[in-house]
């Protein structure tokens, strides 16, 4: 049997009123933090779903927050919409996720499929396409629409990784490990904003200094054979320490490294991005920037919280990366 807002009232032992006007998203709602906990525990507890249709027809909020995301992207997606299903829960929102993969126009399609559900906005993680922003651009001014990670400033708020910020670290901790010929292994594809921040994030710390391009860095089985060249030629530009795209790209070139008879870290320092879950099982395990999801998280909710209320002014937030340091970048480690 469907469990009634009574049911939870009981649970928590506080009013029929309160657990309405809490888990129905009320302005009116003055409950303090304890007892907001109380309620949502035990409508967790309880398995309580609230009735979507009765709050659209009040005029309410329907407390579902539509997310567009691409089935075929990289773990980073999957680990920022893991966060994202948290926050939701923190906020009694559910999430309504819609596929599109390589398909622009599917984007917009699927964002007027959303309203037809009475989303109050839209989280897009599948919009890292080249050309995407004036589609991002083209959407209807009704609707709240926070895009995440991979985007430049636009007419829209927006949350990302500061991936310029996570790869000057990288350089940085390199030179202070006491490398000295630090390079740049990154994507070729500038069509995607994250690979011009790589370039700008190396570039402020070593502005001088070497950078290899990949044509192939996110397909896996191009990208270990355009290694087998190209980490030769890093090795004939005496180069000590590398700052790679990403922590596969960081674990393929540690197997090319010991390949031409050098050793990670004594011979050369490499550190990855991501901060993948395989980093520490690598031998050596392997440094790499790690992204906040919970912050972007909490953020992307923030931002869409003043969109739906009707802030218009667009915000752009950077939230900031750390490094997770590992033996791959320490040169001196026994």
């Amino acid at each position: 049997m469907r469990v009634t807002i009574k049911e939870v009232a009981a649970e928590a032992g506080v009013s029929y009123q309160a657990v309405s006007a809490v888990l129905g998203s009320c302005s009116y709602a003055r409950a303090s933090e304890e007892t907001r906990k109380k309620i949502y525990e035990a409508a967790e507890k309880l398995g309580y779903v609230p009735n979507i249709s009765a709050r659209i027809l009040q005029g309410r909020s329907s407390g579902m927050i539509g997310v567009l995301i691409d089935p075929l992207a990289s773990q980073i997606t999957f680990n920022i919409l893991f966060e994202l299903e948290k926050a939701a829960s923190r906020r009694n929102c559910r999430l309504l996720i819609f596929e599109a993969h390589d398909n622009p126009a599917r984007l917009q399609e699927a964002c007027r499929e959303m309203q037809q559900y009475s989303v109050d906005g839209v989280i897009a993680l599948a919009h890292t396409y080249p050309g995407i922003g004036s589609v991002l651009d083209n959407f209807d001014d009704s609707l709240a629409v926070v895009p995440v990670l991979d985007i430049l400033p636009g007419k829209y708020h927006a949350v990302v990784n500061d991936t310029a910020a996570g790869i000057a670290a990288a350089a940085r901790h390199l030179v202070d490990s006491g490398y000295r010929n630090v390079v740049l292994l990154t994507s070729g594809n500038f069509d995607y904003p994250s690979s011009r921040q790589r370039v700008e994030g190396f570039r402020e710390v070593l502005p001088e200094n070497p950078i290899f391009f990949l044509r192939a860095a996110d397909e896996t089985e191009q990208m270990a054979e355009e290694l087998k060249r190209i980490v030769p030629e890093i090795i004939a530009h005496k180069a000590d320490a590398i700052v790679c795209y990403n922590d596969l790209t960081a674990a393929a070139v540690i197997r090319e490294l010991r390949a031409n008879n050098l050793q990670v870290p004594e011979d050369v320092g490499v550190t990855g991005f991501d901060d993948s879950s395989f980093c520490t099982v690598l031998d050596p395990p392997l440094t790499s920037v790690a992204p906040d999801f919970a912050a972007m998280a909490d953020n992307v909710f923030k931002l869409l919280e003043q969109r739906i209320a009707g802030e218009r002014k667009n915000i752009f937030t950077a939230v900031q990366p750390c490094l997770k340091i590992r033996k791959s970048s320490l040169k001196h480690s026994k």
